[in-house]
């Protein structure tokens, strides 16, 4: 908690990347949670960026659960109502926001229609301040205006 409020409170505006992914099957070979391990890897590879280019980075716990309806039926495949799912990531995007974060980028590797379109959905901080930093494969950044932040490859 010290080191989080030095980053929140230090003279760079803070970036948290926040991983999202689901738990789905993906054939015999792969565990359940791919998706959110390959978010949680794109946020490593895009903080390191980040830091590497003068901005502050911490990545927060990982949220493992998303829309997976297209994978109903298949073993292992747990869903969460999309309207759940926004909420949910909204009410945590709004606690950083609320304790200082400058932005809060979501790293998506889920890409259910749905689930996306959840994602897209939350904005707690208002539709006139959205703030989107895209990240493609690359991790090349991209930024379009103040607020939120949304990290999608």
């Amino acid at each position: 908690t010290e080191a989080f409020g030095r980053l929140v409170h230090g003279e760079l505006p803070l970036v948290v990347l926040l991983p999202v992914g689901s738990v789905e099957p993906h054939g015999p070979h792969l565990p359940l949670c791919s998706d959110t391990s390959i978010s949680l890897a794109a946020a490593e590879r895009a903080c390191d960026r980040l830091r590497k280019e003068g901005t502050a980075c911490l990545i927060a716990p990982s949220i493992a659960y998303g829309v997976t309806d297209f994978a109903e039926g298949f073993a292992g495949a747990l869903s969460v109502p999309a309207t759940v799912l926004t909420d949910y990531v909204g009410a945590v995007a709004a606690a950083l926001l609320h304790e200082g974060v400058a932005h809060v980028c979501i790293v998506n590797n889920h890409l259910e229609p749905d689930h996306d379109a959840a994602l897209a959905a939350g904005d707690p901080v208002g539709p006139d301040t959205r703030h989107r930093i895209r990240v493609d494969g690359r991790v090349g950044l991209e930024e379009q205006g103040p607020g939120l932040g949304r990290v999608v490859r």
